[in-house]
């Protein structure tokens, strides 16, 4: 059950970072902020993958 809360818990943290992130810096480069999105789920994926799963 704990396990559980922490994958909701992470999944949560890593949508208010890629919201926030897009929201403060990244509105109007298109480009600059696909990158960053890609960028950050494929390091969350490999964190996720390697500790979590």
């Amino acid at each position: 059950m704990v396990e559980l809360w922490v994958k909701i818990l992470s999944l949560v943290i890593f949508i208010a970072l890629i919201v926030g992130v897009d929201f403060l810096y990244l509105k109007h480069d298109f480009r600059k902020r696909l990158t960053f999105n890609v960028g950050l789920f494929l390091v969350y994926l490999a964190i996720f993958i390697a500790f979590l799963d």
